[in-house]
């Protein structure tokens, strides 16, 4: 196969248009200036990083819906956005100057830190243009909105103090995973952490499993204490009692640490909590619920040392105690800051939030009011995300951003909202002529309550660069200061097309969403078709208007048109040109023109006619009746003969194409040859069918095809397993060993069954389906469940966790013979964590040495030799069947 080169390079339709298409925009909005007004929101990219395949698809979205309603009579103003504040931003200069902490900015200069955010903000510009113009993208740069604009700053200013002022604004605490690096706390929906123990002497409870059992034991050499869930390292205790966590809530226990003892009359008391596991430790966790003044000023001991630095410090003082039982390293879940790669800490960090919970039953009712494509986005993924949505977080402890416009007193007691400049100006008699941080972190305000109350300072925080971008609709036309009549007669907007996490709340009352998928467009022009009797010519009118019709129909609704997905602005472009040449078509571009109406010329008969017509074509023949006037009196004598062949001879005639019968040629197009089904002698006609229609003839055997049968009965095992697994509550990620059980008196019949499937089941499941028999007395059972009547079969299925399999006449042999030695060795091995014990076998590539139990030599066990980590291992090194 031969590529053609392409006969349109970009650098020829630079030169037909050097802005690629986009000089067009401002002649086409300029005609359509009168009609009404269709509001696109186009949501800020970064303006950090480079245009991806994520930025073009949903360009491409944007620009087809946009086009789309500009040829059908709407003026669609589309501006360009640049989000210019966050994270990201500050991420590039941190890097590029070094910087590694808060107070390296402070020691830098704010205002110094935040000119060089600003100098970057718009680096790629250039390729973002430079792309998107390629892309063939009606999108106005030369009027782009930017997040750092005064004008646009100052809107989000109006909209936080319209939310302020209606009571839905408050400062509170949460405890979030915080870096220490950046001064900057994750959302909780990034991070799974445990241990913490730079958090022991702020220790203020005990957390313990309400249902987790927990035993109080004591050995020859320690006092009493308790032990349980699933412990990792193993001596030999006495179990004196048991007892649930639920049992312990309320009691009272002796701090690791005595700096909080004045507070012995409320705190060091044991809690229960659903979200301590036994799945390690002992089921009883601490609880330290911030880390404030309070801990500042009484921890003197541990003071000025980074969290981590101080572990064994900590460690230290502990054993110092007598309180440490014993101490050690071993594998586990635990936050990192992507950004700084390095260990988060989760710490009570003040914040001023937006109480979204409190209208949440608006913004479930304005999400019933959206259309949306696709349309289970609506009714599952963001109705679930309002349906548990929690207070907002908007403020973040940063310097590059717009700064939270309130000013507070020194005794918190008065607090005024700005929401304008004229009003910051008016209050402080400073001229204002930018709003970052560094232009008016300095501007006081004097207490209305009198001189003696001093001034009013502004809260050092800026906000979250999602509340900005979701200020959008009203900042990029700088409402409420500018453009009100536009705004209030179209607010909320028409359509908006970002990814799901983009949507945020503000955004949540726009009339049309699309948050994925592809809905192209092929622009068509209206060219005239003359009036012709011709049916055919008629036809294709009829057939052009439907076309029309179902066009209209999947755009307004904002659906999939799969056929016009090909084509692009550029080809309709060039296309549109060359028709131009022979219709004369009165308009420069295509995008000038009116997407066609449908003009009522729809004959749904004739397009009827014209199907059930090409269809006859596709399956008639002429009959003999054809050839009566050919061949007069002769015809009797050549129908007999064409009934005299035999299956031979038609079968030669269409390989000849032709056949002479008293002195005629006869060709394929004179003898309808028609084919009936005769069922081999061998097989029964209650297992076969067959249908013909002219020359063609379907026959289907209705027998059972054994692989077909057995594809789908490991497709039933899996699906039952696979329910099985969500009925127990099993993540997709979840480790479990699957056992299965014929119920069948002919158990032969299922193992074929699944030795045939073994590969698809194994891949399906991505772990192998073992036998029963092989399931060991101590594994963990997760779930179990008999099935009838699947396909004719009966069988069991039983979910477990991974469990140990020992070669118990290996064992026995490392300790010559002693068979109690043996039965030591595999209780220990039992009692410890799966996860850590695979690693241990990592580290010493397949062996590792125990040299712990009490009485017991040391004794070197190897995987495979003396012990396999799963069933599966054992399994797939044997040669057993089901």
């Amino acid at each position: 196969m031969t590529f053609a080169k392409a006969k349109t390079s970009p650098s020829q339709l630079k030169k037909k248009d050097p802005h690629g298409g986009t000089k067009s925009m401002p002649s086409k909005l300029e005609r359509t200036k009168h009609f009404p007004e269709y509001i696109f929101y186009d949501g800020p990219p970064f303006a950090t990083g480079l245009p991806h395949y994520g930025h073009i698809l949903a360009g491409t979205i944007k620009d087809i819906v946009t086009r789309y309603q500009s040829m059908t009579g709407h003026h669609v103003t589309r501006r360009f956005g640049w989000d210019c504040h966050g994270l990201p931003v500050e991420h590039e200069i941190d890097q590029k100057l070094g910087i590694k902490s808060r107070e390296d900015v402070i020691k830098m200069g704010i205002a110094n830190y935040n000119e060089e955010c600003r100098g970057i903000v718009q680096r790629y510009v250039s390729e973002w243009e430079k792309t998107v113009v390629r892309m063939g993208r009606w999108i106005d740069f030369r009027n782009d909105y930017k997040t750092m604009d005064l004008n646009f700053m100052e809107s989000v200013w109006w909209v936080f103090a319209q939310l302020f002022q209606k009571g839905l604004v408050y400062r509170g605490f949460k405890v979030m995973p915080y870096s220490t690096v950046r001064n900057k706390f994750n959302g909780k929906v990034y991070v799974v952490a445990e241990s913490r123990l730079g958090e022991l002497p702020v220790e203020k409870a005990k957390k313990a499993l309400p249902d987790g059992a927990i035993g109080g034991s004591e050995n020859s050499n320690s006092k009493p204490k308790a032990s349980g869930g699933k412990a990792k390292n193993v001596e030999t205790y006495e179990i004196l009692d048991k007892y649930t966590g639920a049992s312990l809530v309320g009691k009272k226990y002796v701090p690791l640490f005595d700096y909080f003892k004045d507070y012995a009359d409320v705190a060091f008391r044991v809690v229960a909590d659903d979200y301590v596991t036994d799945d390690s430790g002992t089921g009883v966790v601490h609880c330290a619920p911030a880390f404030g003044e309070d801990d500042y000023r009484r921890i003197v001991e541990f003071s000025g040392r980074y969290v981590k630095d101080a572990d064994k410090d900590i460690i230290q003082a502990v054993k110092e105690k007598g309180r440490l039982v014993k101490s050690g390293s071993f594998t586990h879940n635990y936050p990192f800051c992507w950004r700084s790669d390095t260990p988060l800490i989760y710490r009570a960090v003040p914040s001023w939030f937006v109480a979204v919970e409190k209208i949440k039953d608006q913004l479930l009712e304005n999400n019933k009011q959206t259309y949306w494509v696709p349309d289970f986005v609506k009714e599952k993924r963001f109705h679930n995300w309002l349906e548990n949505a929690r207070d907002w977080a908007v403020s973040r402890s940063r310097f590059w951003g717009t700064p939270l416009p309130l000013w507070i007193s020194e005794d918190g007691e008065e607090i005024v909202v700005m929401d304008s400049i004229e009003k910051l100006e008016k209050l402080s008699g400073a001229k204002v002529t930018d709003l970052h941080r560094h232009k008016i972190d300095h501007i006081t305000i004097p207490s209305s309550r009198g001189p003696e109350f001093g001034v009013l300072r502004r809260v050092e925080d800026v906000f979250d660069c999602w509340f900005e971008s979701g200020s959008m609709p009203y900042a990029y036309i700088h409402y409420p200061f500018e453009n009100v009549e536009l705004f209030e007669n179209n607010f909320p907007g028409h359509f908006v097309a970002e990814g799901s996490i983009k949507l945020v709340v503000p955004c949540a009352k726009c009339k049309k969403l699309e948050v994925e998928g592809l809905a192209p467009f092929k622009p068509i022009d209206q060219h005239i078709l003359q009036k012709s009797s011709n049916v055919l010519d008629q036809w294709i009118n009829s057939a052009t208007q439907s076309l029309v019709h179902f066009v209209r129909q999947e755009m307004d609704a904002l659906d999939s048109c799969k056929s016009m997905a090909p084509f692009t602005p550029f080809f309709t472009e060039v296309l549109y040109h060359n028709l131009r040449k022979v219709s004369n078509g009165s308009e420069e571009s295509i995008h000038y023109c009116s997407f066609p109406a449908v003009e009522g010329k729809r004959g749904e008969r004739i397009e009827e006619s014209v199907n059930r017509m090409m269809t006859i074509i596709d399956l008639a023949q002429p009959d003999f009746s054809v050839l009566g006037k050919r061949l007069g009196k002769s015809m009797g004598v050549v129908a007999k003969a064409v009934k005299a062949m035999s299956t031979e001879d038609i079968l030669a005639f269409e390989k000849a194409g032709e056949i002479t019968i008293a002195s005629h040629v006869l060709k394929l197009s004179d003898i309808k040859i028609t084919r009936e089904f005769k069922p081999p002698s061998n097989v029964k006609a209650e297992d076969m069918d067959a249908k013909g229609d002219g020359d063609v003839l379907v026959v289907l055997d209705l027998r059972r095809d054994e692989s077909l049968y057995e594809a789908g009965v490991a497709r039933e095992i899996v699906n039952r397993i696979q329910k099985l697994r969500k009925k127990a509550a099993l993540e997709p990620t979840d480790l479990v060993e699957v056992f299965i059980k014929s119920l069948d008196e002919d158990k032969a019949n299922l193992q074929e069954i699944l030795e045939s499937q073994e590969l698809y089941i194994r891949d399906a499941l991505g772990s192998l389906l073992l036998p029963s028999a092989l399931l060991p007395p101590h594994a963990v059972v997760l779930a179990e469940e008999s099935f009838h009547g699947i396909s004719n079969l009966s069988f069991a299925i039983t979910l477990t966790r991974p469990a140990l399999v020992f070669k118990s006449d290996a064992i026995v042999s490392l300790y010559a013979g002693n068979t109690k030695s043996a039965h030591g060795l595999q209780t220990y091995l039992l009692t410890r964590d799966h996860h850590n014990l695979k690693a241990e076998f990592q580290l010493g590539k397949g062996k590792i040495k125990i040299n712990c139990i009490e009485d017991l030599p040391p004794v070197d066990v190897a995987l495979g030799e003396h012990v396999f980590l799963t069933v599966g291992d054992y399994f797939s090194s044997s040669k057993g069947s089901i």
